[in-house]
């Protein structure tokens, strides 16, 4: 009698003939090169120096958004005699200091961490983070010119466009620090593919 042919197997495994074993997923490789402790060290630091810049940051808008309150309930005419009428300025500028050290930690972190992934040629790139120094730069030169009007009086009304000048410096270092929280961000992600297997 005629032989029965023998019924094909069932199918091969996707990893069969490849080494990994029927049906198991192939082993993960790293991504990049490990990061040395000087990198990782930089990496850290500059990590740290960010969150305490973003935190003086908020502190700075916080008290930026207070003197604008404050400066539309009870105005900006010192000339008055009303105490009230400092209050607004004075945020202001609180407002406008805090900012600023937040800007020189935040760019000082981010400045570090840049250059540590750059160390192992993992660097996304710097270009938002040099978009974001110059709004700084900017907000800075403002918060200069405004206490320039404040403390010489060399036009009229120098106490508003001082008043004005800082408003528009913490909106600038706003932007820069805006910037700067989506460069962190790219910087986040280059370190979680460096460090996870």
């Amino acid at each position: 009698s005629a032989g029965v042919s023998p019924s094909p197997g069932p199918p091969a495994g996707p990893g069969a003939g490849l080494g990994y074993g029927a049906g198991s997923p192939p082993a993960l490789l790293p991504l990049g090169p490990p990061m040395s402790p000087l990198a990782l060290q930089r990496f850290r630091t500059g990590r740290a120096l960010y969150g305490v810049g973003t935190a003086l940051g908020l502190v700075g808008s916080g008290l930026t958004v207070a003197s604008i309150i404050v400066t539309a309930v009870y105005g900006l005419d010192t000339s008055s005699g009303q105490s009230t009428a400092i209050i607004g300025p004075s945020l202001a500028y609180a407002g406008s200091g805090a900012t600023d050290a937040g800007f020189i930690f935040s760019a000082t972190g981010l400045g570090l961490q840049h250059n540590a992934l750059d160390l192992v040629g993992r660097d996304p790139g710097r270009g938002m983070y040099a978009a974001g120094t110059l709004f700084g730069i900017l907000g800075l030169a403002g918060i200069g010119t405004s206490y320039f009007f404040e403390l010489t009086h060399i036009v009229d009304h120098s106490t508003e466009i001082a008043f004005g000048t800082t408003i528009a410096a913490s909106a600038f270092l706003t932007i820069g620090g805006l910037l700067y929280f989506s460069d962190v961000n790219r910087l986040a992600a280059a370190y979680r593919r460096l460090t996870t297997f």
